[in-house]
């Protein structure tokens, strides 16, 4: 028996082949449920980093629109039906001429327009920052949504008017 080799359950037993097959069960089932929790969580997480990154936007960069404001009110007497005052938007320079900017390119093709292909369509043309001045136009309601067969696609929002920020005359 010295020089016959074992075979089989017995070479498996003798050698820790079970011990070493349970482990790496083990560790193969613990990965996959390690895996099936974090896919689990990845919608909320993926959420939280969305959230955290817009709350540091924000902070990096500073204000360059100023809320809105009414322009102008009819006397109750002379009004017949309540009328919707158009709003006032002021946008300084930068965001004013990618405002035009983006009013050019959607304007090209029908009153309706897709975001992302706007977006394209300014990073094509070498717009500044289209997608910080995107968030902030609809942030501020000058993009209104489509609905019904439309939905996805948008228009420019009617009632408001867009003006030059002002800025002060610097004392010197």
């Amino acid at each position: 028996m010295k020089g016959e080799a074992m075979r089989g359950l017995t070479a498996i037993t003798a050698a820790n082949g079970w011990v070493i097959t349970f482990s790496g069960l083990s560790i193969v089932f613990v990965g996959l449920c390690v895996l099936a929790a974090f896919l689990t969580y990845l919608e909320r997480l993926l959420a939280w980093w969305d959230m955290l990154s817009a709350k540091l936007k924000t902070s990096w960069h500073p204000a360059e629109i100023q809320e809105t404001q009414p322009t102008a009110r009819i006397p109750l007497e002379k009004a017949s039906a309540p009328a919707p005052l158009p709003r006032e938007i002021y946008l300084k320079h930068e965001a004013l001429e990618v405002y035009q900017a983006f009013q050019l390119l959607s304007q090209r093709k029908a009153p309706a327009f897709s975001l992302p292909k706007l977006l394209e369509q300014a990073e094509k043309r070498g717009v500044h920052r289209p997608h910080y001045h995107m968030n902030q136009f609809l942030l501020l309601g000058l993009f209104e949504e489509l609905s019904g067969e439309d939905r996805g696609f948008y228009r420019w929002a009617k009632g408001v008017v867009v003006r030059p920020k002002e800025t002060p005359p610097s004392a010197s």
